[in-house]
């Protein structure tokens, strides 16, 4: 990747960050983003409007799904809710993918 980016630098004088940005996504895989997009595709009917309204997933590493709330309420909340949300969301998505959900205020 490196010889790509220092070949079009040679070509062009400068480097457009789109294409910086092709190279690096072409040329790197990125194991869990199809499992992310599946759990975003059914995130709100799963748990609900009310906690789609103030929690969203953020991040999907190994078997553990980030999800970012909205506030300290809704983290101490939702966290009395794991275990179901955990169900709800495997059942939606039709296999047991996820073991385990970490909460964090973040941007809902």
């Amino acid at each position: 990747m490196k010889n790509d980016i220092h070949d079009i630098r040679e070509k062009k004088g400068f480097v457009h960050i789109g294409q910086i940005i092709h190279n690096i996504l072409t040329n790197t895989t990125i194991k869990n983003a199809p499992v992310l997009v599946q759990i975003w595709e059914v995130w709100s009917n799963a748990v609900g409007k009310n906690i789609s309204d103030n929690a969203k997933p953020a991040a999907f590493k190994g078997n553990t799904l980030l999800v970012y709330v909205s506030s300290s309420v809704w983290l101490n909340e939702i966290q009395f809710l794991k275990k179901d949300l955990i169900q709800k969301v495997n059942l939606s998505l039709g296999n047991n993918i996820l073991e385990d959900i970490k909460f964090k205020i973040g941007p809902v």
